[in-house]
C-alpha cells in the first residue's frame, strides 16, 4: 500500500479502522527500512535477555481449550 505523503492526522482519523491499520503498517514499514537500529545499553539488553528467557521456558495453554474457556466465560 501506498500512502499519501500529504496526509495529515486529521486524514488519518477520518479513515475507517483498516485503511488506519494499513496506513500505520506502512509508516513502520518505512520507519524499518530507512533507519538504524536504537542502540541498546547493556542494561537494556539484559533486561530484553531475561523477558526473552522467562517467555522461552513459559509454558502456555492449548488453544482450544483457551478458546473453549474463553466462550463459557463469557456468556
Amino acid at each position: 500500500m501506498s500512502i499519501d505523503t500529504k496526509l495529515t492526522i486529521a486524514d488519518i482519523q477520518k479513515m475507517d479502522f483498516l485503511d488506519q491499520i494499513q496506513t500505520l503498517g506502512t509508516i513502520w514499514d518505512s520507519i524499518v527500512e530507512t533507519n538504524q537500529p536504537i542502540p541498546l545499553s547493556i542494561e537494556e539488553i539484559k533486561v530484553l535477555d531475561e523477558r526473552f528467557a522467562n517467555e522461552s521456558s513459559a509454558t502456555g495453554i492449548n488453544w482450544k481449550f483457551f478458546k473453549k474457556n474463553i466462550q463459557i466465560n463469557t456468556k
